[in-house]
């Protein structure tokens, strides 16, 4: 049983640290490629991040390029950004996209929250996921009824704790944003 729990625990640590090193990437102060990573591509019949499929750079302060490894996507990154929400504006030269951003003024800074809303429920999930798998496992054991609630207990008040850790660092971040 406490096998059990420590490997919930070590894979519930893999996704924090995860998130916390995907969150420090993400900046509201300036311009950085993260901007686009909730956009996703139609790409072999189905839906795939776009930092999947393409490079990514910052040119400078208001310009990202976006180089896709593969020709036959073009088409689809610029349906994409045609009917994406951001209204993002962008000039295509021979196989690479340059999107002009504006200033990083409060509208642009809640793009970014917004985004980083996104990546934070994903983790929750990838949470809520990670417990699902390991009460079904519990379940296929040989434990007695009462360690089998024990353990699935144990399994929830662990999710729940891991949850409101990735919602604490999501507010730090939010915080850090909206002050830059």
């Amino acid at each position: 049983m406490i096998n059990i729990i420590e490997n919930i625990i070590i894979k519930f640590k893999n996704i924090i640290k995860e998130f916390k090193n995907n969150l420090i990437k993400i900046q509201g102060n300036k311009l950085n490629s993260n901007i686009l990573y909730n956009i996703k591509i139609k790409y072999n019949n189905k839906k795939i991040y776009l930092n999947k499929i393409s490079n990514i750079f910052v040119i400078d302060e208001k310009t990202l390029s976006i180089i896709p490894y593969e020709k036959n996507i073009i088409n689809n990154i610029k349906k994409t950004l045609n009917y994406n929400k951001f209204n993002f504006n962008y000039i295509k030269k021979k196989n690479t996209f340059y999107i002009k951003i504006p200033k990083l003024n409060n509208e642009f800074k809640n793009i970014i929250i917004n985004n980083l809303k996104k990546y934070t429920e994903e983790k929750k999930i990838n949470i809520r996921n990670e417990r699902r798998i390991f009460k079904n496992k519990i379940n296929k054991e040989k434990y007695s009824l009462n360690e089998i609630n024990n353990i699935k207990n144990k399994l929830d008040k662990l999710t729940k704790k891991y949850i409101e850790k990735i919602d604490f660092f999501f507010k730090i971040k939010k915080k850090e944003i909206l002050n830059n």
